[in-house]
């Protein structure tokens, strides 16, 4: 009997063990069931489901949309000097009939005048820097970029890029897989200008926090190799669009549905979004390679030796 009422106190101690953990474990997914971005640090985006509803914080002021009754309105009016006058005269007369080439004008004529924006033109000027020889050849070097002053040196090393951007496409084409190397000097001595110029147009604010203008300047200048990559390894992309575009669809899914519904579902997923990656990067047509791999037959790439 009493090795019986041991047993039976030592079940009941691991019961109310049990029970104990389970009532803490329980506790634990009620509170993260209930967390929302409105009452713990996770963003909108994980609420899923439960996400409210987007409200305006415009308090309602009670006048109607659109312009007030009673106030000033703006509108295109008529000059007195237009840019060009185009005079029209009639043909015919309303009455009989008759030409009126050489009739008399009878009275003011009504002005109709018709506001539009010219067409833009682009100017291209051609900087031709010929070399002189005197027993060593000297070339001539480019002008200052008027948009490399104090506030405009971003707008010029955009046209850097810009034009490394080129190069690397018409030497791509020739069968090469770098920039000639007066090339890349060329993108290095203007980089390293328009660094030192933006360095000076934007002074160090002392030891706190510095301008986004000089902090840019300086990781030019910490990182200018990786910034020039592109320009000696043409298998290095000019930019990150690439992986801009590998993670777009992952974030729409998300904007739309909230994510997904089960982890199975997340990576069967994103494993069909890789392939197609994948096969696009090498070449390939993304159709034809998901009906073969659809027939048990996937493509797949090179392995390097």
């Amino acid at each position: 009997m009493a090795a019986r009422l041991d047993a039976l106190e030592t079940e009941n101690a691991q019961l109310k063990a049990e029970n104990a953990a389970l009532r803490e474990e329980n506790a634990e997914l009620r509170r993260q069931l209930g967390r929302t971005s409105r009452n713990s640090s996770q963003p909108p985006s994980a609420d899923g489901l439960a996400k409210p509803p987007p409200r305006s914080m415009r308090g309602k002021s009670g006048r109607r949309p659109g312009k007030q009754p009673g106030t000033q309105g703006n509108a295109l009016m008529q000059v007195a000097d237009p840019t060009r006058r185009i005079p029209h005269l009639p043909a015919a007369c309303d009455g009989c009939g008759g030409d009126l080439s050489g009739a008399t004008r009878a009275g003011e004529p009504v002005i109709r005048q018709v506001f539009d924006v010219p067409e833009v033109v682009v100017e291209v000027t051609a900087h031709e820097l010929h070399a002189l020889a005197c027993g060593t050849i000297t070339r001539a070097q480019a002008p200052a970029d008027p948009a490399a002053g104090a506030d405009g040196w971003a707008r010029a090393l955009v046209n850097l890029l810009g034009d490394g951007y080129r190069w690397v496409a018409a030497w791509q084409e020739k069968g090469h897989d770098r920039l000639p190397d007066f090339k890349r000097d060329d993108l290095s001595r203007r980089l390293d200008d328009l660094v030192e110029r933006a360095l000076a147009a934007h002074p160090p604010r002392g030891a706190g926090k510095q301008s986004p203008a000089r902090n840019l300047a300086l990781r030019l200048r910490q990182r200018k190799d990786e910034v020039l990559r592109f320009a000696t390894d043409f298998n290095v992309a000019y930019s990150n669009n690439i992986a801009e575009r590998a993670i777009r669809m992952i974030k729409t899914k998300t904007k739309v549905s909230g994510g997904f519904r089960t982890l199975k579902g997340a990576q069967v997923f994103l494993a069909i979004r890789g392939y197609i990656s994948t096969v696009r990067k090498n070449g390939q047509n993304a159709a034809r390679a998901l009906h073969d791999a659809l027939l048990g037959n996937p493509w797949t790439p090179a392995l390097m030796a």
